[in-house]
Formats: C-alpha cells, sequence, structure tokens
C-alpha cells in the first residue's frame, strides 16, 4: 500500500483488481462492512481501486465497484496523482467504458450535490445572523505594471437571510484576452422538496436550474459527449500545495522594526506574509497520440505535410495485414498542422466529431508480486504523456484580531535623522514621557461573521468561477487568529494576482427583503436556459477535459 502501512483487506481487494477477478471482488466487497472507503484515500501505485481496473482494461471490476454502494462514489474521486476515473476511462480510449463512467458521474453528481446541499443548509441554519456582505476583487500585475490599468474591478455582493442566499456579480469570465461583464445572481433557498440552486442572468432574462438537475442524456448527446472526450487533452483540477507553506507576522520600520498594522476600512489588521505556496496544474494527452486518430488530426490536402516522429529508442511499427492498426507500443507520433478553422463553425463541433475505440494498452507481463513490491519499476496501463507545471505563489493576508492594539505613535524614530534628533532632545530636555491615557482602551468587536459561514459561501461562488476556489483553498488551509478581511492571491489568468477585500458588513435581516431571494419566472420576463454557454455539469471542468477556451471560466 501507498503511504507504507498495509491494509490486508484493502490489498486483498486490489489483488482481486489485478488478477479481474469480478465475482471474487463483490463478494470481498459485500463482506468488508464498508472498509472500502469511496473517497480514493487507499492506493497502490498511485491508483485507487476504479482507477486500477481502468488503467489496466480489467472492464468487469470497474463495473462492480461502480454498481457497489461503498465504492461507487470512486467515480468521483481523485488517486494520488489527481486523476479521476474519467481521465484514466479517456486515456484507455473505449467508448464502452467512456459510457459507463460517464453514467455514472452524472448518477454520483445528483448524490453529492444534494448531500452538499444538506450541508449547506445545516450550515446557515447554525448561523443565526442574517448579513449583507460585499466582496471586493481588485484585480492587478506586478509584472506587468501596464496591464494593471486593463484590469477590471467587481463587487460581488453577499445576501444571507435565514438558510436562503443570493450573490450578485458582475464579472463572468475571461476571455481572447478581455473580461466578460454582465449581470448575473446565485440564488441558493430552501424549498418543500429539499435545497434549490438557480443562475439568472438579469441582462438577458435567462434562468438556469443548476440544481436539482437532470442528470440524463439522450443517446446522441453521450454519444457526442464520449467523443468529446475523447478528442480532447485530459486536464487535472488545479491544486494548492500547502505541505511546504510559511506564514509570518509582517514588519514595518527601517532601524526599529515594529509589527505592521494596517487599518482596513473599520478594522485593524495584523499583516501576515504566506510563502512557499505552491500551485500545480496537470494536463495528459497520450489517448491523442493513438490511432485511430481524431478526426482534425487526419491530414487532409488542406493541411501541411505530415512529418513522423519515431518513438524514443525504438524504430517505426509496421502495420500487421490483418490489423487495422499498428500495435500499441511502440507508436509513431504524429506532428500535424491543424486545419484552418470556419469563423462559423464552433470549436466544439470539432470535438463532437466520432472517435471509435483505441485498441488496449498492452496487457500488464508482471505478477501480482511485482506490482505490490514499491521498489521495482512497472508499467501501469497505457504510457502516460503528462505535462505538469507548478508555480510558486505568494499570497498577503491581513488578518483582524480583536486584541490587536494601535501602532504605536509614529515618533520620528523610524528613520536615521529622527532617531538621531530625539536623543539630542533628550539629552537637552530629558527623557521623553508620554502622557498616561485617562481612560482604558475600549476592547474592539468582533468581526459580524465567522469563517465558517463564509467557507460554504465561497464554494457556491467557486460554481462559476476559477478565482473564487483560489480563494476557498487559500482560507482552508492554518490561519492566524482572526478574520480575514483582505487577501491577495494569484490567480490563473495571466501574470495577474486578486486583491479580495470583505467589507460593507451588515448584521439583520431588517435591510433584506424576501423578494431578493424569489427565483425570478415568466411573470417577469424571464425564461429558461443556459446562463453561459458549457455552464452547468455538461461544461469542461465537469469532463476533465480542456475544451476550447470559449467554453472555459
Amino acid at each position: 500500500m501507498d503511504g507504507g502501512s498495509r491494509n490486508p483487506g484493502m490489498e486483498a481487494l486490489f489483488r482481486l483488481v489485478f488478477a479481474n477477478d469480478a465475482a471474487s471482488l463483490r463478494a470481498a466487497l459485500d463482506e468488508s462492512n464498508g472498509e472500502a472507503r469511496g473517497d480514493g484515500g487507499a492506493t497502490m501505485r498511485g491508483h485507487h481501486l476504479l482507477s486500477l481496473a481502468l488503467a489496466l482494461n480489467h472492464g468487469a471490476c470497474a463495473a462492480v465497484l461502480l454498481g457497489h454502494g461503498s465504492t461507487r462514489s470512486l467515480v468521483l474521486a481523485k488517486n494520488a496523482s489527481g486523476w479521476r476515473a474519467i481521465h484514466e476511462a479517456a486515456a484507455l480510449g473505449s467508448r464502452d467504458t467512456l459510457k459507463e463512467i460517464l453514467l455514472a458521474t452524472r448518477s454520483e453528481l445528483g448524490r453529492w450535490f444534494h448531500s452538499s446541499g444538506r450541508q449547506l443548509l445545516e450550515t446557515l441554519a447554525k448561523d443565526l445572523n442574517d448579513f449583507y456582505l460585499e466582496l471586493k476583487w481588485e484585480f492587478s500585475s506586478n509584472w506587468l505594471p501596464f496591464l494593471s490599468q486593463l484590469c477590471p474591478s467587481d463587487i460581488c455582493k453577499i445576501h444571507k437571510k435565514g438558510t436562503s442566499v443570493r450573490i450578485d456579480t458582475t464579472l463572468v469570465g475571461f476571455e481572447s484576452l478581455s473580461w466578460i461583464r454582465g449581470d448575473i445572481s446565485l440564488i441558493f433557498t430552501e424549498t418543500k422538496d429539499g435545497p434549490k440552486l438557480v443562475l439568472c442572468d438579469h441582462q438577458r432574462h435567462v434562468v438556469q436550474q443548476i440544481y436539482p438537475h437532470d442528470f440524463t442524456l439522450s443517446a446522441q448527446d453521450l454519444e457526442e459527449e464520449i467523443s468529446i472526450v475523447l478528442n480532447s487533452p485530459l486536464v487535472a483540477t488545479p491544486e494548492f500545495d500547502f505541505s511546504a507553506v510559511q506564514v509570518t507576522r509582517l514588519q514595518t520600520g527601517l532601524l526599529f522594526k515594529s509589527e505592521r498594522i494596517d487599518k482596513i476600512g473599520p478594522y485593524k489588521c495584523a499583516v501576515y506574509s504566506v510563502k512557499n505556496l505552491v500551485y500545480t496544474q496537470k494536463k495528459r494527452d497520450e489517448h491523442l497520440h493513438v490511432h485511430p486518430l481524431p478526426a482534425f488530426m487526419i491530414p487532409t490536402a488542406s493541411m501541411s505535410p505530415v512529418s513522423i516522429v519515431p518513438p524514443r529508442g525504438g524504430a517505426l511499427s509496421i502495420v500487421n495485414a490483418d490489423q487495422d492498426w499498428a500495435s500499441e507500443d511502440p507508436t509513431p507520433q504524429l506532428s500535424l498542422t491543424p486545419p484552418s478553422v470556419d469563423a462559423n463553425e464552433k470549436p466544439l463541433d470539432k470535438l463532437k466529431a466520432f472517435r471509435p475505440s483505441l485498441p488496449p494498452p498492452v496487457p500488464p507481463a508482471y505478477s501480482w508480486e511485482t506490482f505490490a513490491d514499491p521498489t521495482k519499476d512497472v508499467q501501469v496501463g497505457r504510457p502516460q504523456s503528462v505535462t505538469e507545471s507548478r508555480k510558486e505563489v505568494a499570497a498577503t493576508i491581513w488578518m483582524y484580531d480583536p486584541t490587536v492594539s494601535d501602532p504605536p505613535p509614529d515618533s520620528g524614530t523610524s528613520s536615521l535623522f529622527g532617531w538621531v534628533a530625539r536623543k539630542a532632545l533628550e539629552s537637552t530636555l530629558g527623557p521623553y514621557i508620554p502622557p498616561t491615557p485617562t481612560t482604558p482602551p475600549s476592547r474592539a468587536p468582533h468581526f459580524p461573521i465567522s469563517l465558517s459561514t463564509l467557507l460554504p459561501l465561497l464554494s457556491l461562488l467557486g460554481l462559476r468561477h476559477e478565482h473564487a476556489r483560489s480563494l476557498r483553498d487559500v482560507l482552508h488551509m492554518q490561519l492566524p487568529w482572526g478574520f480575514p478581511v483582505r487577501v491577495e492571491i494569484p490567480v490563473s489568468v495571466l501574470p495577474l494576482s486578486a486583491q479580495v477585500t470583505f467589507a460593507n458588513v451588515r448584521v439583520g435581516a431588517a435591510e433584506l427583503d424576501d423578494a431578493l431571494f424569489v427565483v425570478p419566472g415568466k411573470r417577469m420576463g424571464y425564461v429558461r436556459g443556459e446562463v453561459i454557454e458549457g455552464s452547468g455539469f455538461d461544461s469542461a471542468d465537469r469532463r476533465g477535459v480542456a475544451a476550447p477556451k470559449r467554453f472555459r471560466e
């Protein structure tokens, strides 16, 4: 087992998957009493049970894991390398397997959102305060100062009353070096049938129901979904690595240092620097270099000549007359120039072109003992072609702590000239004794809302905004005492950083009208539809593929 700890029960399950013994695996899962966790926590060779079955092309075992109650949630779990079941199924290249994974993913997403919605309702119910809060987003660039003048700002307005939440935003996304503006509201409320989540576009008068959501697909849509996955690079969810993060208190002053305290609105905040924060992005595309190639990569008369690059350390494969394609290893790599794009053709249409199933990877020629020995180097499944980018970033956090006192008055000692002048006066007039305050300082009030209430709201906002997900991830780490009134974090759009300030906090239900949380309908001129093309559960983020830029936030 990965991590050094041995679990005989889980190791036995991995052995059954490796042997492709589906009947024994089903019996062992029935007897495991929930020991086989569905969160992907137990791994071997970096794979959890389902991803291992997919990588080895053991479809019978994959079907058992998808159908068993204790392991069906593995379809959404990441393995040790950050890949999900949809990624491994795409790398395998079987349309039948991809179909089962996509259907299981949609089914499990329904259960996941229902559970998450209930948890959010419980969290909101625990916080008895109704409030209004503004998140001020200010984007800037330290590397390209001229770019800061082009960067937008946005005020995200959050209303919370009881168990109902409304989030208003005007910054929709980024596309073709331009920022997309809109007037979008995300409304979360509790109905007699359970939690409900909708997106409202007030400019186009369109309402899109995010949850409850019909996860079923027509046969044609499902086949197009499979082709899109097979024709697209696979993208893992970007992650922050907090393992080596360092949080230090910033100081001010040249010679005589003192802890830095900034006033953000009415709050006096201690300032902290967060370093050694690593932002990782991964992409893989080995399935795009296996015959039959995607339709848009097949050479045509309108394309430039094809250059064939032999694989490292081997000659080109020779196609057998009795086979449709060459063997998996080695495979010649084609370096092609993509055809010109028709201005009237949507990028997604090219990805919908039918692509048949790929030849399976070479079965493992090693034994279970070799697989289970971490000192042995073995190839599991199709050889991966992974591109990984790691960027070390820094963040700054302004923490409001009611116990933080006012900074000492500036008496000129922060500069060398001021210190010499003061020493000269003290030698003549005697030491300076500050006056004793007549009244003791009053204790500062606590921040009106708690971080535990804010984090679920950022998860809601993160459904449509990647920078909101980044903010949520940073606030999830171990923070100093207090409330983060302001946070400066990097964003994954160009060399930009975002400064987020929590401002204009008002507690109380008097100013919150119930009409804010009513979903607009036909009487108000709204119709059902997609608020943003490619949004919702059919988006590229949910598929785990790299869709064209216009379809990504």
